[in-house]
């Protein structure tokens, strides 16, 4: 399941993926991803996965692609300690770091949310969503229901 951006200046909203089975994926069962830093003014929203249920051998991406230095060091493990406390204040860290390093907002960003996902035999929540998904850039993935 993949939601791919490859241009820029785009609305993406309300994107339902409901009720699949993936039996088994070699790669990434899940991918939502904004290529490349050159593309600019990207939004995404409500992207949702409901009723999932996947095995797969390779963590499940979602990446909004970021002008900012997030991936180095200090930076990234606070981004991804504060995804495990609330991925809304890892998102508010990347946007932080976004602006702080090039002086404006964001330029791409993308909401997904996970209803009833199972990932590898295990119900997906808050607390496990980053043993099955790697979140970069400016992204929001939120654990509903």
């Amino acid at each position: 399941m993949a939601v791919e951006i490859e241009i820029g200046n785009a609305i993406i909203n309300n994107i339902v993926f409901d009720n699949i089975e993936i039996y088994r994926d070699k790669g990434r069962a899940i991918n939502c991803i904004i290529y490349g830093e050159d593309i600019t003014d990207c939004t995404v929203s409500g992207v949702v996965f409901k009723n999932i249920s996947y095995n797969a051998d390779m963590k499940s991406s979602l990446t909004a692609a970021l002008d900012a230095p997030e991936s180095d060091g200090i930076l990234s493990a606070l981004c991804r300690l504060l995804d495990i406390i609330s991925p809304q204040a890892g998102a508010a860290m990347r946007s932080l770091i976004q602006w702080l390093f090039s002086g404006t907002s964001p330029r791409n960003s993308m909401e997904v949310f996970f209803e009833d996902v199972t990932a590898n035999g295990t119900a997906v929540t808050a607390y496990n969503l980053h043993e099955f998904f790697d979140v970069g850039g400016n992204c929001s993935a939120t654990v509903r229901g």
